[in-house]
């Protein structure tokens, strides 16, 4: 639902975009940011992760935090959020990347390599 906050409060004022955050992705590695996005896809298991959308289809930030305790709607992909939370550059194991292309209804053996992926450990979402 619009306007729900998840985890800790967010300040959606001082939130960067997700190709803002992806431009200099290496400045705010290990950062705590906030970042406002449009989810593309959401865990179908659980809720448990998700990720905001940038203008690169092949780029995404992957969302979730170490305390699980944040869990968005399963039918929250297309909606706008905004995430504040600790941001990381990480190569994703191989057997992780499958788990989560299996979470997301996808076929776990399309993934062939280790991903460079994009990561937040969120302390809050809010849905826009």
């Amino acid at each position: 639902a619009a306007g729900v906050a998840i985890g800790d409060a967010v300040d959606a004022s001082t939130a960067i975009s997700v190709d803002q955050l992806l431009a200099s992705a290496d400045s705010y590695a290990g950062k705590e940011v906030t970042v406002k996005g449009t989810i593309r896809e959401v865990c179908q298991e659980k809720g448990c992760w998700h990720t905001l959308a940038s203008s690169n289809a092949d780029q995404t930030v992957m969302v979730k935090d170490k305390e699980y305790q944040i869990f968005l709607p399963k039918d929250s992909a297309g909606k706008m959020a905004v995430v504040r939370g600790n941001f990381s550059v990480v190569v994703m194991p191989l057997e992780e990347a499958r788990h989560y292309a299996k979470d997301a209804g996808k076929d776990p053996a399309t993934i062939t390599e280790a991903p460079k992926t994009f990561q937040m450990d969120a302390a809050g979402v809010t849905l826009l």
